[in-house]
Order: C-alpha cells, then structure tokens, then sequence
C-alpha cells in the first residue's frame, strides 16, 4: 500500500495539465505571471513558458535564466518551485523555462524515454529559444544562465559542453554526468572555453546515486551517471582548474544535515567550478521553502530546508557575467 501512495503521489505531482491556454498564467502565491508560448522546432511543436518581472525595462538589458524542469516535471511550474520569482522581481531576471518533449531532455543517457529513442535536439531547441529570447526582449547576452534539476540538470551539463557561447554559467542540482556523454566528451578530444559551474548534490539521493551508477525511479531503470566526485573533478579540468581545491563548512540549521562547500580555481575567476555537498539530503532542490520536500522522503530523500540554493546560485552568477564567448575551441 505504502509503495502504491509513492506512486500516485510521484504522479500526481509531475501530471501534466489537461489545457494550457496561451495566456498568462498565476504561478505563484504572490500572483507572478508568466505566458505560454509555443515554437515548431525539428517538426514538433514546442512548449515554453516566459516570466517578465515588472522591473523589467527596455532601456536596461537584462540577465536571462533558463530553467529545466526534471524527468516528469512541468516546465510551468519551475518558477514557483525553485523560489525564483522573487528574485526575477528583485534583480530584474527574465525567466525561461523549456519544456521537454513528454516532460524529458534527451540529456545523453540510455533509456528509454522518447527523447531518447527518437534522438530529439534539445540543445537546439534551447539554443534557439535563447536566440529567439534576445531578438524579443533586450537580453544581456553576457548573462545568460542555465539551472536545472535532475534530468534538468544533465541536461544544464549537456548544453555546457555542446552550446558554451551561448551561456555564461551553469547550476545543476542533483544531477550528474551521463556516463555516455562523459566518454563521448573523453573520446573526440575537444577542448572547451571555460564555464563557470555551481552544483549542489545530496549524498543520500535515491534517484541519481552520489557515487555513480543506474538513475532509477522505484524499480525503472533510466541510465548511468558517473559519479559526483568525478563529475565536477571532469568539469574543473575541462575550466583548466589545476590547483587543489578549497574545502569548507557551510552551517545549516537542519538537523542530522552537514553540508561542505568545494571550490576549484578563485572566486570570481571564469573557470570557478563550486560544489555543495549536503550529507543526508536527497533528490529535492535545497531550499527554506515547504514545497522543496515535494515527494515523502521515502521517494526522494530529505530535502535541505537550511541551504537555498537559488540564492547562492544567483550570487554565484552575478559574480560570473561574462562577455559573450566566441565559442569552443577546436
């Protein structure tokens, strides 16, 4: 009975809507909106949803955020789920958030979704929404960002190694390198422009193992990852970060919780790859919002009320503004 409520309620709140009209839409309690658009990308249909703030102004440029939701999640959600909102009114963010096709990215692992299967591109998908994004609104193109969670998150890495010059800095939360895209990273000997990373990852994650290996929902099978550790040792190599990394403390109120802060190069430096470490969380966007245990923790783990992750992402990417790269190196 147990495994059956775990079930309806993973279902219940990944659903998708019966009807999204193409109107603005109130997403969250203090009433921010956001509007429906769709776009005919590689012969399917594509839905996305965008987040002007009201402090948005034409004569200032502003930093764009794109948000991708998880495997089964909801793009018109994510605003209100990572806590963004007020920080999109506070900082003048425009939000966008893509939604995958059959809510999955086809982030470069082996399973059986169909974007998978059907090789859907949502690297070019999202790098044109981006491009479409700029040519709408006035976009400050040296920050442009990218967070996710989970399959959004390998997707945030899928879009660091394959689009760099469109994005200054990456944040993916509890996701890791697909093993397929790290080998095919490993094998064409390609090397990268720099590309500020901030990752937060639960040691005690039930979906994405901390250490490696099959992501599993329940008993499904979705793909390998290679673990955290390797993970971000790959990514700070990839930003040329040769010198031993700094490891500190970071105090949070929540109990049974220790979370460590790794960083690799100099703080503000355009390689700058930082890793939160929270020992006994799970698979939840760390946050002081109730809405961040969105499953019992039976399902995904504990969440870290004590840690907010959208908060220390946004100062991370103010810190890492960028002029626009001129691509990857060959």
């Amino acid at each position: 009975m147990l495994l059956l409520f775990l079930v309806i309620a993973f279902l219940t709140f990944f659903a998708p809507a019966l009807s999204e009209p193409s109107k603005i839409l109130d997403v969250t309690d203090a009433g921010m909106k956001q509007q429906r658009f769709s776009i005919l990308h590689g012969g399917i249909e594509r839905t996305y949803f965008v987040h002007v703030p009201e402090s948005y102004a034409t004569k200032q440029p502003a930093p764009l955020l794109v948000l991708l939701h998880g495997g089964g999640g909801l793009a018109r959600r994510m605003l209100a789920f990572t806590g963004f909102g007020p920080l999109s009114e506070k900082h003048g963010i425009i939000i966008l958030a893509p939604a995958g096709v059959d809510r999955h990215w086809n982030d470069g692992r082996k399973q059986s979704y169909r974007s998978l299967n059907e090789n859907i591109d949502d690297v070019g998908f999202i790098v044109a929404l981006i491009k479409k994004m700029e040519a709408e609104y006035k976009i400050d193109s040296s920050r442009i960002f990218v967070s996710g969670i989970s399959n959004g998150a390998m997707m945030s890495y899928r879009l660091g190694l394959e689009a760099p010059e469109k994005i200054a800095a990456i944040a993916p939360v509890v996701g890791a390198l697909p093993e397929n895209l790290a080998k095919q990273w490993a094998e064409n000997k390609r090397r990268f422009d720099p590309l500020p990373a901030i990752i937060f990852n639960g040691t005690d994650d039930p979906l994405v193992p901390f250490d490696g290996g099959e992501v599993h929902l329940l008993r499904k099978k979705l793909g390998t990852v290679i673990s955290v550790a390797d993970t971000v040792q790959l990514w700070a190599a990839r930003n040329g970060c040769t010198a031993k990394p700094k490891i500190s403390s970071v105090p949070v109120t929540d109990p049974d919780m220790r979370v460590n802060k790794t960083v690799f190069g100099e703080a503000g430096d355009e390689g700058e790859v930082v890793l939160y470490t929270i020992e006994g969380a799970g698979h939840a966007w760390p946050g002081p919002e109730p809405g961040a245990q969105y499953l019992p923790p039976r399902l995904i783990g504990r969440a870290c009320h004590g840690l907010n992750a959208t908060e220390l992402m946004w100062q991370f990417f103010e810190n890492h503004s960028k002029v626009q790269r001129k691509g990857a190196l060959k």
